[in-house]
């Protein structure tokens, strides 16, 4: 098997599925999964098979670096790019993989330049023999579990959230900024490659294809508005972590209130004790008491006087 050909399936009319090695090799009977790989060099080549009858414009589409979910119909047959969650190790979820399809006659094409459970999911079905049962049927399998695979992420940050607002009522001594601004961006960033997606599915479910039957635009349906629940939730999680984001500014701004109040009455309170010490320490002649021994001990009484006296003013007026 060439290395750009990650997977080539065929399903024959006895329901019994066949790996085949090369696109040359593909039988004139049942329908075909062909699963490929877009890194490799031999790629452009292999989709411009005539076995496959890929139009040549969909072919760049199928090849683009960068793409946005769609739905584009080229004559007799379909391109349609959807995304799942990034699940591989060490990888952010957010980092959603594009997966490519091209659907015409009795194959189905689907590309891609990274790793994605869910593909994994479909191949392992097939190695079980879960087998499909037409061109519709992998196409909605392939989009379920697309949908699917997102829910973990997606109940991962509402958990984060919860927790936050959580922990904001139980300690608000801590700073949960980042993690703040971390769910914040993960959000955004999935919301605003889901709503492209959503559009893509509604979109597919309108074209009514002869090769997609009443229960393929129900489960088509399903996993459309599974993506919209989706989106709902990422809106109200961004909400949710916006409001935790005001909450705590809130509690660093009344806490900073606070702080600045009680400099402000200690400054009050000492303000005319620096006023005394300030005018009976310049160097002319006529300060009181300047032969007095017991001057100083004196000053140091007037002194805590004042400062119980303005004490008792201040709590009678309630400044603190």
């Amino acid at each position: 098997m060439t290395s750009e050909i990650l997977h080539i399936y065929n399903f024959d009319e006895t329901n019994e599925v066949h790996k085949i090695s090369n696109i040359s090799e593909l039988p004139n009977t049942g329908f075909n999964w062909i699963h490929l790989d877009a890194t490799n060099t031999n790629i452009v080549k292999t989709l411009s098979a005539n076995s496959l009858s890929i139009d040549p414009n969909a072919q760049i589409a199928l090849l683009e670096e960068e793409t946005r979910p769609r739905v584009v119909k080229f004559g007799a047959g379909l391109l349609m790019i959807l995304r799942g969650v990034n699940l591989n190790d060490d990888a952010d979820p957010q980092d959603m993989i594009s997966l490519r399809f091209w659907v015409e006659g009795r194959n189905i094409v689907t590309i891609r330049r990274r790793k994605l459970k869910a593909v994994q999911d479909i191949v392992q079905n097939i190695e079980n023999k879960k087998l499909p049962n037409s061109i519709g049927d992998i196409l909605c399998q392939l989009v379920e579990r697309l949908a699917e695979r997102m829910q973990p992420t997606i109940a991962g940050l509402n958990e984060t959230t919860d927790d936050l607002e959580e922990n904001i009522l139980e300690n608000s001594e801590r700073d949960y900024r980042e993690t703040i601004l971390e769910v914040r961006k993960k959000s955004i960033i999935l919301k605003r490659h889901m709503k492209p997606q959503s559009d893509a599915l509604s979109e597919l479910i309108s074209l009514n294809l002869a090769w997609l039957d009443a229960n393929h635009s129900f489960q088509l349906n399903q996993s459309a508005n599974n993506i919209k629940r989706y989106i709902e939730d990422l809106e109200a999680i961004r909400e949710r972590s916006q409001v935790i984001m005001d909450e705590i500014t809130n509690k660093f701004s009344e806490k900073l209130n606070k702080n600045m109040y009680l400099f402000s009455v200690i400054a009050a309170i000492f303000l005319p004790l620096s006023f005394l010490t300030g005018l009976l320490g310049i160097n002319v002649a006529g300060i009181p008491g300047a032969s007095d021994p017991n001057a100083f001990l004196i000053f140091c009484l007037i002194l805590l006087a004042i400062v119980i006296v303005q004490i008792v003013l201040f709590k009678k007026f309630k400044w603190f």
